[in-house]
Order: structure tokens, then sequence, then C-alpha cells
């Protein structure tokens, strides 16, 4: 898995009110500050991924075993991203990493991000709705 350091900084968390398409839970819209440093995937974990780090059954819909099975008959899903995982997988996923002899990250521990951490660096110092601009 490859990270990426994502470098502390200031935006503005929520949706702004002249964005239509909004949900209630993004109001209001107000400045987070994201103090330390931290890292984040920068690819999807894969189906390959989940079940060789976690020892678990893959979760996936759209793999061999999957519910979806028949729409990727003949495809090796193994590099596709693992999805159907719930928080409490993810968080799941962090600790069997944090039991790997792995280089770990800065602080030494593999976690989820926190909303805030997730929505900057999906912004990427972007000021619009999205971060390639404000037309969706």
């Amino acid at each position: 898995m490859r990270l990426r350091l994502i470098k502390p900084g200031t935006f503005m968390m929520g949706s702004a009110k002249e964005e239509s398409w909004r949900y209630d839970d993004e109001q209001p819209q107000h400045s987070v500050e994201i103090t330390r440093p931290f890292y984040l995937g920068v690819f999807p974990v894969t189906q390959a991924e989940y079940v060789r780090v976690t020892g678990q059954k893959n979760p996936s819909w759209f793999s061999s075993e999957g519910g979806g099975k028949t729409k990727v008959d003949g495809l090796n899903t193994s590099k596709f991203p693992v999805e159907e995982v719930n928080w409490d997988e993810a968080a799941a996923l962090c600790e069997a990493l944090n039991r790997l002899d792995v280089k770990r990250p800065a602080r030494g521990k593999y976690a989820l991000p926190t909303e805030a951490e997730w929505e900057y660096a999906c912004r990427a110092g972007s000021k619009t709705a999205y971060f390639f601009g404000s037309n969706s």
C-alpha cells in the first residue's frame, strides 16, 4: 500500500449555502484546522490486500464469490477495490496492519481518517464544491 503525507492546513468544511445539492448534515460550512500531518492511502485497498491482511473472506459484491459475480465473470478481481466493507471492518483492517511487521506511518499506527481529515484531503486545497471546480 502506498501512502501520501497530507500536510496540516485550514479549510472550509461542509457545503456552501449556494450548493443546491448539499445535504443537511453538511451545514453550516465552517473553518477547520488540521494541526498535524497524517498519511492517507493513495489507492483504494484492493480485494487481494484486504484478504491477505485481515485473513477474512472477501466481502466484495463484485468478486468471484460475491452477489455480483455474474457481472465480473471471467475477470481477475483481486486488484479491484474492496467494497461492501463497513466501518468496523475497515477499522479491523487498520488493526491488522498495525500487527504486521512493516514500515508504519509517522505516528506509528494505521487508523481511519477523521471526517475532517478525509474532506481536507479530498478537497486538495480547492475552495470550490469539488476539487476540480464547481460544475459536477
